[in-house]
């Protein structure tokens, strides 16, 4: 099931059977090791990407507290290696 409205932060791979909430996010716009290059980038994207990574943090943890399992797949680990995240996607479903 794809993009579940009613689920904080709206998944996009949600397997409601297994209580799996799985977010697929891009490194740019979730700031993947935001840290290192936060300083190249002007205050206003400064600002956005930092409210992006605040506003998953919140949802991840409402869905924890609601029972979900939570994964976060990074848009560079599909690039890298599609079949290997796909596995991890699977894996977490039957634990």
């Amino acid at each position: 099931m794809r993009h579940l409205k009613s689920l904080p932060g709206k998944p996009d791979i949600v397997l409601p059977k297994n209580r799996v909430a799985i977010f697929i996010d891009s490194d740019f716009w979730h700031g993947w090791q935001f840290p290192r290059w936060e300083r190249k980038l002007n205050g206003f994207w400064r600002r956005k990407i930092r409210l992006n990574r605040s506003r998953d943090l919140r949802n991840f943890r409402i869905l924890r507290q609601m029972g979900w399992r939570v994964a976060r797949m990074w848009g560079h680990q599909l690039k890298e290696d599609f079949s290997g995240t796909i596995k991890k996607i699977i894996d977490l479903s039957h634990s």
